[in-house]
C-alpha cells in the first residue's frame, strides 16, 4: 500500500463520480477548489461541480488514502509535482492579501532594462522538488531557479524555451531602471521567508506603473503573489513553470481584468508519490569515488547531487525515464545510463572510464629542459593539456584511443608533433624545439636619438611569435625558430609608426633598425558661436590623409593632432545634434599653430513624442532634413532637442515598429518649442515562425503591406514576432532572402491578433555561377525564381565569384538573371525537387556595372 501525504493541512476535495455504463465509482483526491475563488481566466482548470469534505487535523503519514498496485507497502518520499491555485476572492477564501511593504528598507536588484540579480534567500526553498538556496530575480517581472534569464517578450506556459523554471509574477517588458520608471527590491524579511516588490515598476515606452511582489515561504514551499496597485494587465503571464517547460500552473496569459489591485494569489505545491534511483559511483579499478558531481542530465526533471564518502548516491523522483552520469575533476564524464521508474531502481552503479598517462620531456635545441611550454592532444577521444615544469617534465591524463601530441610555446614555436596510442599508459614521449635565431636592431628618432620603451614584435601568423622593449640605448632582441617574419616597431598610431619589414632567418640577423618618421602638430581651439570652448569636441583628419589621426578637445577647448608632413583635410564634430562648422585644408611642415573652429550660430526646436494614449516614449528618432539637417533620440520622458541653422526645416520621427505620425514645417531663427508628434493608436500582431519541421526560425523578416502604413519587424530567437499597426487592412508576410516564404495572410485590425504564424515549407536549392561573356564572375546581380504560374518571388544578389543560391519548395519555377546597363540572358525553367545545380547565366555582353 502506498500513502499519500498532502502539504496544504485542512483543505481536500473528494470527486465521486458514477455513470451509466462506466467503470465502479472512482475517488479522486484533489486540493479544495472552489468556484467562487477561481478567476475566469484560469484555463488550467477543469472542475466545476465539487463537493467539499474539511478535515479538523490534516492527515497523519499512516493515514491510508488508497490502495496502490503495486504491492509495496513502505511509505515513500514525496516530491512536488504540480501547483494548486487558490486566491483570496469569494466568501472565506483560503488566503488573505497583506501587503507588506519592503521598498523602505531593502536593497535594489534587477536594477535596469532587460537585467536580472542573483539574490541569496537564505533558506532552503523546495521548487517543482529540487531545493535552492538562491534565485535569479529578472526586472521583466518574474523569478528563475537554478539559471537566469532576461527575457522581456512574455508567452504562454509551459513553453520548452528559455525562460523556465521559473514564478512568473507578471512577466512583461518591465523598466525598472528608478527615478520615475521604479525599482526591484529583494529583502529576507524571516526565518524562511523572502519578498521580491516590483515598486511602481513602468513598461517599456509606457507611463503605466505595476506594484506587486512576491513572498517566498520556506516552511512550507508555498509561493504567494500580491498586486497592489496594476494599470495595465492585459499583457503578461501569471503562473510557475518547471525545469524544463513542459509542466506549469498558468493562471493568466493576455487575459483583461484576471490581475487587479489587492489580489492575492497562493500557488501550493501538490504532492506525488516518488520512486528512488540509488548506485555508486566507481572509478575504473572498483573503488567508490566520492564528492562526484551525479546527475540528472534528461528526464521530466533535472537534479544534481554529490557522492558520499562511500560513493554511494541517490535521488527520489516522480514517473518518468531518466538519464544520469557523473563527473569529478581528475576523472572524465561517465557513460550515461537511462533507467525507468517505477520500480525504485537500485545498482545503477556509474564507472568512470581507465585514465592513462602520457609523460614526457620537452627540451630547446641544445638540450635544455624548457618551463611552461604548452602541451596538448588533439584528434583523441578527449582533449588534454598541461604546461611543463621547472624540469621541463609534463602529464597529460587521457581516455584510450590515439592521440596527436604537440608542444609549443612563444618564442619556441611548435616542436613536430607525435602519435601516440594508450593503453597502456605511455612514457618518454619528448619533444625538442628546433634551433632558435635572433633578431637584433636599435629604434631611433628621426634625428637618429635612440628611443626606448618601443614596443618592437614579430607578427600574428609568423612561425613564432616573440616581443621585446627597448632598452634606453634603443636596442631590442627578438628569439625566434627558422622562417620569415614581419617585424614591427610601434609607439604611436600604426600611421605612425616606420613601416613593417620582412626578415628571413636563419642567419641571426642583426641591424634590422627602424626611423621613427620626423613628427609635426597641429594644434588649435573649439568654441561656440558665443565664444565659449567646447570640450569633448572629436577633431581629426580625413582617412585619405597621409595619417589619419583624431583627438578629443580639452576642458578648455584646445586639441592637438601629431601627424607626419603632408597635407590635411582637419575637421570636427560634436554630437548628433550639433551643427559642424567647415572643414580646414592644413599643409605642414611647419607645425601649425591656431587651426581654431567655431561652431555655427544654431537654434533649438524642443518639443515631445508620445503615443496615442498620451505616454511619452524614449528612443524615438527626430530628424530634421534638408541641408542644414540635424537628429536626436528622445528622452525617457519622449523629449528631444535639435539644433538647427537658419532655415526651414522640415522635422519628422521616425520608428522601426511604429506607423510614424506626418512631419512639420519649422521655420528658424528663432527657438521652436512645442514641435510635439503623437503616434496615432495602434494594435499587435503577433505570432511565431517555423520551419517545416517544427523548428523555430530566428532573424526572419515579417512585413505588413498595403494598409494605412507600412511596418516590418524581424523574429526574435524564439521565433516570435510582435507587429504594431494602426487601423486597417493589411498583407502579413514572412520573408527571408533568396528563399521563397509562406503565402501572406490577409488581416484587419483591431481588434489585436495573436496566432498569425507562419510555417515555412520544405525547400531545395537552385545554384549557379553567373558570368561575364569572357568567362570572369559577375558579381551583383540580381537572381530571381518565380513560379512559372503565378505566386510569390525571391531573389538573391551574386556573390563576389559570380556564384548565387536560391531555396524554393517543390514545383516548377522560372529563375532569371538582370544587372544593371546589361542585357539579359535567357530565363531558365526548372523543376523541384531534386536540388539543382549548375543553373548559369551567361550576360551576351562584358562591361562595368
Amino acid at each position: 500500500m502506498r500513502y499519500l501525504r498532502l502539504q496544504w493541512p485542512t483543505l481536500l476535495v473528494v470527486c465521486i463520480t458514477a455513470l451509466a455504463g462506466a467503470r465502479p465509482v472512482q475517488a479522486e483526491i484533489r486540493h479544495l477548489f472552489a468556484a467562487a475563488w477561481l478567476p475566469a481566466p484560469l484555463s488550467n482548470i477543469a472542475d466545476q461541480a465539487i463537493s467539499i469534505a474539511t478535515l479538523s487535523a490534516p492527515p497523519s503519514a499512516s493515514t491510508p488514502i488508497g490502495q496502490m498496485t503495486d504491492g509495496n507497502e513502505a511509505l515513500p518520499q514525496h516530491l512536488v509535482a504540480d501547483y494548486s491555485v487558490v486566491t483570496n476572492q469569494g466568501d472565506n477564501p483560503p488566503v488573505t492579501y497583506a501587503w507588506v511593504e519592503i521598498s523602505p528598507t531593502a536593497p535594489t536588484v534587477a536594477a535596469g532594462d532587460d537585467v536580472f540579480s542573483q539574490v541569496q534567500l537564505g533558506f532552503p526553498f523546495a521548487f517543482y522538488g529540487i531545493t535552492y538556496t538562491s534565485a535569479f530575480v529578472c526586472s521583466n517581472g518574474f523569478i528563475a531557479f537554478g539559471s537566469p534569464s532576461d527575457a522581456f517578450e512574455h508567452t504562454a506556459i509551459p513553453d520548452p524555451h528559455a525562460p523556465n523554471n521559473a514564478i512568473y509574477a507578471f512577466w512583461d517588458d518591465l523598466y525598472p531602471t528608478g527615478g520615475d520608471n521604479g525599482s526591484v527590491y529583494a529583502q529576507q524579511t524571516g526565518p524562511t521567508t523572502f519578498i521580491i516588490e516590483w515598486h511602481r515598476v513602468k513598461r517599456v515606452r509606457s507611463m503605466d506603473s505595476e506594484t506587486f511582489e512576491v513572498i517566498i515561504n520556506g516552511a512550507d514551499n508555498t509561493i504567494k503573489v500580491q498586486y497592489k496597485a496594476m494599470s495595465a494587465t492585459g499583457s503578461s503571464t501569471v503562473g510557475v513553470e518547471n525545469g524544463n517547460g513542459t509542466r506549469a500552473t498558468q493562471y493568466a496569459y493576455n487575459s483583461g481584468g484576471a490581475i487587479f489591485d489587492n489580489l492575492a494569489i497562493a500557488f501550493i505545491p501538490d504532492q506525488a508519490v516518488v520512486y528512488d534511483i540509488e548506485g555508486m559511483v566507481r572509478d575504473d579499478g572498483g573503488a567508490p569515488v566520492a564528492e562526484a558531481n551525479v546527475r540528472i542530465v534528461s528526464g521530466p526533471t533535472t537534479a544534481t547531487t554529490i557522492s558520499g564518502n562511500t560513493g554511494a548516491y541517490s535521488f527520489s523522483v516522480m514517473t518518468g525515464t531518466y538519464t544520469l552520469q557523473a563527473d569529478k575533476a581528475g576523472y572524465f564524464t561517465t557513460t550515461q545510463r537511462t533507467v525507468s521508474v517505477p520500480p525504485d531502481q537500485s545498482g545503477i552503479d556509474l564507472t568512470f572510464a581507465p585514465r592513462y598517462t602520457i609523460r614526457g620531456l620537452v627540451r630547446d635545441a641544445d638540450g635544455v629542459p624548457v618551463e611552461n611550454a604548452l602541451v596538448q592532444t588533439g584528434g583523441g577521444p578527449v582533449s588534454a593539456l598541461a604546461w611543463t615544469d621547472g624540469n621541463g617534465l609534463y602529464t597529460l591524463t587521457v581516455l584510450a584511443g590515439s592521440y596527436t601530441v604537440q608542444a609549443s610555446k612563444n618564442g619556441y614555436g611548435m616542436a613536430p608533433p607525435r602519435v601516440v596510442i594508450v593503453p597502456p599508459s605511455r612514457g618518454g614521449i619528448d619533444f625538442t624545439f628546433p634551433p632558435r635565431y635572433t633578431i637584433r636592431g636599435t629604434v631611433r628618432d628621426y634625428d637618429g636619438s635612440p628611443m626606448a620603451g618601443i614596443w618592437v614584435s614579430t607578427t600574428s601568423g609568423d612561425p613564432a611569435y616573440d616581443a621585446d622593449v627597448t632598452n634606453a640605448n634603443g636596442t631590442y632582441t627578438l628569439t625566434v625558430i627558422p622562417g620569415t617574419y614581419h617585424v614591427r616597431a610601434a609607439l604611436y598610431y600604426d600611421s605612425l609608426d616606420p613601416p613593417v619589414q620582412t626578415v628571413i632567418v636563419p642567419p641571426n640577423r642583426t641591424g634590422v633598425d627602424f626611423v621613427f618618421p620626423r613628427r609635426y602638430t597641429i594644434q588649435g581651439s573649439v568654441r561656440d558661436a558665443r565664444g565659449t570652448a567646447v570640450s569633448g569636441a572629436w577633431v581629426s583628419t580625413s582617412a585619405d590623409d597621409p595619417v589619419s589621426v583624431s583627438a578629443a578637445t580639452a576642458a578648455n577647448g584646445s586639441y592637438t593632432l601629431t601627424v607626419i608632413a603632408g597635407t590635411y583635410q582637419v575637421k570636427v564634430a560634436k554630437y548628433y545634434n550639433e551643427l559642424d562648422p567647415p572643414a580646414q585644408i592644413v599643409s605642414v611642415p611647419p607645425s601649425r599653430l591656431g587651426v581654431d573652429f567655431t561652431f555655427p550660430q544654431s537654434y533649438t526646436v524642443t518639443g515631445s513624442v508620445r503615443d496615442a494614449g498620451g505616454a511619452p516614449l524614449a528612443n524615438i528618432i527626430v530628424h530634421s532634413s534638408g541641408s542644414t539637417g540635424s537628429g536626436a533620440i528622445t528622452t525617457a520622458t519622449g523629449q528631444y532637442t535639435l539644433s538647427l541653422l537658419a532655415g526651414l526645416h522640415c522635422i519628422s520621427v521616425q520608428s522601426s515598429q511604429l506607423a510614424e505620425p506626418p512631419p512639420r514645417a519649422v521655420l528658424v531663427p528663432q527657438t521652436q518649442t512645442g514641435v510635439d508628434f503623437t503616434f496615432p493608436r495602434h494594435v499587435t500582431v503577433t505570432g511565431r515562425v517555423r520551419e517545416y519541421k517544427g523548428a523555430v526560425m530566428p532573424q526572419v523578416l515579417v512585413r505588413a503591406s498595403g494598409g494605412s502604413s507600412d511596418a516590418s519587424t524581424t523574429t526574435d530567437s524564439l521565433g516570435m514576432y510582435t507587429l504594431r499597426l494602426v487601423a486597417g487592412t493589411y498583407n502579413i508576410q514572412a520573408e527571408v532572402d533568396g528563399r521563397i516564404g509562406p503565402s501572406s495572410r490577409l488581416l484587419t485590425v483591431p481588434p489585436a491578433q495573436n496566432g498569425v504564424d507562419f510555417v515555412f515549407a520544405q525547400t531545395y536549392s537552385v545554384a549557379g555561377t553567373v558570368r561575364y561573356a569572357n568567362g570572369s564572375p559577375l558579381s551583383g546581380a540580381y537572381v530571381t525564381i518565380c513560379p512559372t504560374i503565378g505566386g510569390r518571388c525571391t531573389s538573391f544578389r551574386s556573390a563576389a565569384d559570380g556564384t548565387y543560391r536560391l531555396l524554393a519548395p517543390a514545383g516548377m519555377w522560372q529563375v532569371s538573371a538582370t544587372a544593371f546597363t546589361l542585357p539579359s540572358p535567357p530565363p531558365q525553367t526548372v523543376s523541384l525537387p531534386p536540388a539543382r545545380i549548375n543553373v548559369d547565366f551567361v550576360f551576351p555582353t562584358s562591361g562595368e556595372m
